[in-house]
Order: C-alpha cells, then sequence, then structure tokens
C-alpha cells in the first residue's frame, strides 16, 4: 500500500514509498542523508520511458539479476526523489497523488527529469493546470528565478510562455564590464544560471546571441535619442 502523503504535493523524502504492491523493482533515489526507496514495477517504468527500458532490460548494470535471491536495485543519485515521485505516480496511475499545483521550481525539475528520461509527454494531462500562474491575466513576469520557464516553457512546448519569457529577458537583462549576459536583479552570468543552462549549449547560443543583439539595440537607441 502506497505511503500516505500528508498535503498534496510533491511526495516527501521519508520510507520506502510503494508505487506497485507487486513491484519487482526497487529504486534508491537521490543521495547521502536524502536517499529515497521507492517501489515500482519495472514493465510500468520501461513502457513509459525508452531509456528506463534500456537500461533495466538491455545489458547494463542495472538489469535484472541473474540470481533469483537477489533484489533488484537501481541506485539513482543524480535525481531529485520528490521529483522522481511525481512522475513515478503518474505512470503508475495513481493520480489522487500527482499534486493539482507544483511550484515554478518544482515543476522545473520534473521536466528536467521526464527531459532525461525521454519522457516529458505523460505530463501533458497536467501541463495547462500547472501553468495557469504563469498565464498572462495571473501575474506579470520578472520574479526572481523566472528564467525557469524558459526552460519549462521550451520542454513542454508552449510557445506562448516561451515568447513571453524571452522577451521579459530580452527587456530586463543587462551586459556587465565582462561583456556577460546578465538579468537585472542577479551578479550571476546567464551562462552559468542552472536554469538557462538547462536548455543546452546551442539553443543557448542562440538564446545570448538574441539578448545580446536586444540589449545592444536598447543602448545604441537611447545613445541616439540623448545625442546632442
Amino acid at each position: 500500500m502506497a505511503m500516505e502523503v500528508q498535503d498534496k504535493t510533491i511526495a516527501q523524502v521519508g520510507p520506502t514509498i510503494h508505487f506497485d504492491v507487486d513491484g519487482d523493482l526497487r529504486l534508491d533515489v537521490g543521495e547521502n542523508d536524502k536517499v529515497q526507496r521507492f517501489k515500482v514495477c519495472s514493465k510500468t517504468l520501461s513502457r513509459a520511458s525508452k531509456v528506463f527500458k534500456a537500461m533495466l532490460y538491455g545489458n547494463f548494470v542495472e538489469s535484472k539479476p541473474d540470481s533469483p535471491g537477489h533484489e533488484w536495485v537501481v541506485e539513482l543519485p543524480e535525481d531529485d526523489p520528490k521529483s522522481l515521485a511525481t512522475v513515478l505516480y503518474i505512470i503508475h496511475n495513481t493520480f489522487s497523488k500527482v499534486p493539482n499545483a507544483v511550484t515554478r521550481d518544482e515543476l522545473f525539475g520534473i521536466t528536467v527529469l521526464t527531459n532525461k528520461y525521454d519522457m516529458t509527454e505523460i505530463l501533458r494531462p497536467w501541463a495547462t493546470e500547472w501553468l495557469k500562474p504563469y498565464n498572462p491575466d495571473a501575474r506579470l513576469l520578472g520574479q526572481k528565478g523566472d528564467e525557469a520557464l524558459l526552460w519549462i516553457a521550451w520542454e513542454l512546448g508552449y510557445t506562448e510562455l516561451f515568447e513571453r519569457a524571452l522577451s521579459h529577458l530580452q527587456e530586463n537583462c543587462i551586459l556587465n564590464s565582462h561583456g556577460k549576459l546578465l538579468a537585472n536583479y542577479s551578479h550571476i552570468p546567464l551562462e552559468d544560471n542552472d536554469y538557462i543552462k538547462a536548455l543546452g549549449i546551442l539553443v543557448y547560443r542562440k538564446l545570448a546571441r538574441s539578448l545580446q543583439l536586444s540589449v545592444t539595440a536598447y543602448w545604441m537607441t537611447m545613445a541616439i535619442q540623448h545625442a546632442p
């Protein structure tokens, strides 16, 4: 029986969570004192993700042990337990445990995971509801960390949100003395921003070029307007 979660948000780290009472695979997720054990159905996992299918049923160290007496355990130290729990609730059809709302950073973590395992499609039924807080009539963009919405919108295929987030960044970023792009509320170059880096180097280069051109054009316009 699945562990009860006190509030309907992303599952909290704690004792073993059983996503399938007949689960044949244990996932040890996270590292150090944040390891969370999940009992899951390997077939369900492999159906939802080609990446997991290759890991579990290919010639990899994660494959099922030949000895029937050994528990099948796969370690995922780089993954976030809270984010993966939401993904596992979805693919195991435990929809009552899937959160009705997630924070921006939680959604970033979830989409990073589904991208890693090539299974973002499973989020489609919840994406529109989860993204409602970022509709134009809900709130303005510009909060610290909103650049995460670039990745989220890109991964989920929400073109309008991506364009709004990009437009806001274009209007509010600056170039420092080293020619590095900064969000106007941060001293960290965008190229070192984890949210931006998630987009990948090719997308980032196109994005950076677009932003640099926008910033340069803005300051050239200002210089012309204020020229004697």
